[in-house]
Formats: structure tokens, C-alpha cells, sequence
């Protein structure tokens, strides 16, 4: 049976997938291939605090175990760019936290292919870091593999447009996302899947404003050196919500707020998952 609601909830993630070129009555457009590069400084409101991923529960009421900035590094390569035909293309990004006196990182990178529909699959190493007194479980790290849609536009009105950025992923057995860093292994759950899914309205094109958003679910019910399974269990949902304002060609600056509600899989339930944030950025 487990295997069979991992059959049907990767169906149902291509199903919708594609059934957003139905309801929008376009094609599938190919994605032009383009270098990127993103640099961003974001700081975290005072209430609710940024609390770092790896902080343990016993640290919370401290003040000084809340992040106040953060830098975010990132950008994609395609080598073969110029070719008419899909190719590969490579990634990596670095967000290095402020903690007190301390910091954490978190560093990402991995390569994928491109189809010339717009559909993508990668591969993507995780590690996230965290140095210091605050720090509760040691190195975290993960590996997945993903399909995925990048930025399918679906026009809402003849001046609005929506772009999903849908990806599906499975994270092999040792390899699992662990929403719930620090807890002792008999008690830990960690996720096997996760769907991970990007949102953005743009208004008319001299408009400067947009929203964004995005919504990501790990799933699964795996407990570490105990019991290695291929459950899909919702275990949290995390949401992400913000305005975007282009100050000019490539700057940025974005107001956000972010939560995490437990779905029954979060072990530390006391712990603050909510935080509220300014960042500025150039994109290009």
C-alpha cells in the first residue's frame, strides 16, 4: 500500500503539472536558458524572531539565539546555453546567518537538465551549519532528487500573470530532509518527499510591484538508525508570503512573512517558526 500512495502521489504531481496547460489553453513554452546570478541582504523583524534552523528548544528564550541578518549568494550556470537543444545547467547559493557572536551557513548546489518544455530534473546537495553554543545536532545535511516546472505562466488577465514553479522530491534512505534538527534519533521524523512549490503575480510590465509566494510540504515518516520506510505522512507545511518592488532594472527590495504549521510531524512544537522580514537584492 505504501507503494502504491507513492505511485499515485507522484501521478498526481505530473497530473498537475500538466493540467495547468489545459486550464491555461497554452502550450507548454520552452524556457529560455540564461545565466544567473541573485545577491540579497534580508534582516528579520524583531517580533517574531528569526530563529535558526539547528537552535535548540532550550535556547529560545535567550535573545541572543534569534538571527537578525542574513547575505544569500546564488547562481545558475548553463553551458551550453546557445544550443538549440536542451542541455545542463549547474547551481549553488550560500546564506550565511548572523547568531549573536556567532553564525550559521547554509549552503546548496547540484547540477540539473532542462527539457525543452520547461520541465527540469536535478539533483541538489543541502548542508546547513551552525557554529558556536547554539548549536544543537552538528552539520545538517541532505540530498534530493527532483522534477520540476520552472516559472509556467498562466495568464490571469490581460495585465496580470501568474508563474508557478512546481518541483516534486525524493530524498533517498540517510539522505532525508529533517525538519526537526537536534532531536535525539529515536524521536526524530525525517522526510522521504517533499513538494516544494514557488508562486508569482506580475502586473503590467511597467508595473513595479508583484507578490510572491511559495508553499513547501515535507513528507514521510522515517526515523533515523530505526526505521527506514517509504511513508508519505504530511509531517508540515511551510508558507511564505511577500510583496516584491522593483526599484530599477535588476534591484529589489521585498517585505515578507514566513510560518511553519505542524502537520503532526514536527517533534518540537514549542519551538518559534514564524518570522517576518525586509530584504533588498540585485538579480540578473
Amino acid at each position: 500500500m505504501s507503494n502504491l500512495r507513492i505511485a499515485g502521489l507522484l501521478v498526481l504531481f505530473l497530473c498537475g503539472i500538466f493540467s495547468v496547460n489545459v486550464l491555461a489553453q497554452q502550450p507548454i513554452i520552452p524556457v529560455k536558458r540564461a545565466n544567473s546570478a541573485n545577491i540579497t541582504v534580508s534582516t528579520f523583524l524583531p517580533e517574531p524572531r528569526h530563529m535558526p534552523y539547528d537552535v535548540s528548544s532550550t535556547t529560545m528564550d535567550q535573545d541572543d539565539a534569534a538571527s537578525r541578518f542574513s547575505v544569500f549568494l546564488s547562481g545558475q550556470y548553463y553551458p551550453l546555453q546557445d544550443s538549440a537543444t536542451p542541455g545542463l545547467f549547474g547551481f549553488a547559493g550560500i546564506e550565511a546567518f548572523q547568531v549573536s557572536d556567532s553564525h550559521a551557513e547554509n549552503i546548496q548546489f547540484g547540477f540539473g537538465y532542462l527539457l525543452s518544455n520547461g520541465m527540469f530534473i536535478r539533483y541538489t546537495n543541502n548542508r546547513y551549519l551552525i557554529h558556536g553554543d547554539l548549536a544543537n545536532g552538528g552539520e545538517v545535511i541532505w540530498n534530493g532528487l527532483s522534477i520540476g516546472l520552472s516559472q509556467y505562466p498562466i495568464t490571469l488577465t490581460k495585465s496580470i500573470t501568474l508563474k508557478l514553479s512546481p518541483e516534486f522530491y525524493i530524498f533517498p534512505p540517510y539522505n532525508e530532509y529533517d525538519p526537526n534538527p537536534g532531536i535525539d534519533f529515536p524521536d526524530r521524523i525525517t522526510a522521504r518527499y517533499a513538494i516544494d512549490t514557488q508562486i508569482l503575480i506580475e502586473g503590467p510590465q511597467d508595473s513595479h510591484l508583484s507578490l510572491i509566494g511559495r508553499l513547501f510540504m515535507p513528507l514521510g515518516d522515517s526515523r533515523p538508525q530505526k526505521d527506514y520506510n517509504w511513508k508519505t505522512d504530511l509531517i508540515s507545511i511551510w508558507w511564505q508570503l511577500g510583496i516584491r518592488y522593483k526599484i530599477h532594472k535588476y534591484w529589489f527590495s521585498e517585505l515578507g512573512y514566513s510560518s511553519e504549521e505542524d502537520a503532526g510531524g514536527l517533534v518540537e512544537t514549542d519551538r518559534p517558526r514564524d518570522y517576518g522580514y525586509i530584504k533588498a537584492g540585485y538579480a540578473f
